[in-house]
């Protein structure tokens, strides 16, 4: 876990001191565009995640007990893992550089071996995205803003184990806070940090005796950042650039949620 944490601190200071340099300093005014091609420092760190996804899956998979409904989870996520790498590296041709099939080339946007580039890219995105903002994001922070609301026992003792965590909540936002600022084909993301920001604001006033110091730093981190990346929009593009460091960020949470996941296995409490 604190190789994770660490990994994310890392992203998200390298990220702030990018989008600084490529907005406020002309001899690095292309930085961003760099830093997010193909084969990048981001998309590196994407495979590497989608891979350790795959790989801790497994792992717990074989090592530990579980009840049937957390098994079949953790077989779904050896599948998204490991096969979310092999989409990322076309299959390791980023690798080992041979030639893409003829009939993906013609209809491959990035005419590379892999199938998510088949598939229309704003379709793609907003899958992701809506997914994000669904599972990690709305979901979590309403549950804890209304943790009086009762369920069943059995359906509480799975909204505990899977809920993510607030830290793990606010990875996601940093994450989705890299957009294209008022850009017309974003304004659904926008307005979907808008409205977990506002979530946050009420759960943060309404909760702030039980939020932790740590939590509350986070917080002001997130902020901070997000108020930062408004202010630098102007370096921001609909197409890519940021998303890929966005989607780097994604595999960082997902990953982090999922380490915390098979710590909960480990100590029984599933």
């Amino acid at each position: 876990m604190i190789f994770l944490a660490l990994t994310y601190i890392a992203a998200s200071l390298i990220t702030i001191g990018v989008v600084w340099l490529s907005a406020y300093n002309p001899d690095f005014s292309n930085l961003l565009r760099e830093i997010t091609q193909e084969d990048s420092l981001f998309e590196n760190l994407s495979a590497f995640m989608l891979f350790l996804i795959g790989t801790v899956s497994l792992f717990t998979l074989f090592k530990y007990s579980m009840v049937p409904l957390v098994s079949f989870f953790f077989f779904l996520t050896t599948i998204l893992g490991f096969l979310g790498f092999l989409e990322e590296t076309s299959w390791t041709q980023h690798y080992f550089g041979f030639e893409t099939f003829d009939f993906l080339k013609s209809s491959n946007l990035q005419q590379e071996t892999n199938l998510h580039n088949l598939i229309n890219p704003e379709l793609f995105g907003s899958f992701v995205h809506a997914s994000i903002y669904t599972f990690f994001i709305y979901i979590p922070l309403l549950l804890k803003l209304f943790d009086k609301v009762r369920f069943n026992a059995r359906l509480e003792k799975y909204i505990s184990f899977f809920e993510p965590s607030l830290h793990v909540t606010m990875m996601a936002m940093f994450g989705a806070s890299l957009q294209a600022y008022f850009h017309p084909g974003a304004l659904s993301d926008s307005l979907s940090l808008l409205g977990a920001y506002l979530i946050l604001f009420l759960l943060l006033f309404m909760k702030h005796n039980i939020i932790r110091f740590l939590e509350f730093a986070h917080f002001v981190f997130l902020l901070l950042s997000t108020l930062f990346f408004i202010l630098s929009y102007k370096i921001f593009h609909f197409e890519n650039m940021q998303y890929e460091i966005r989607e780097a960020i994604f595999t960082v949470v997902f990953t982090f949620w999922l380490v915390n996941l098979q710590q909960q296995i480990k100590k029984k409490k599933i």
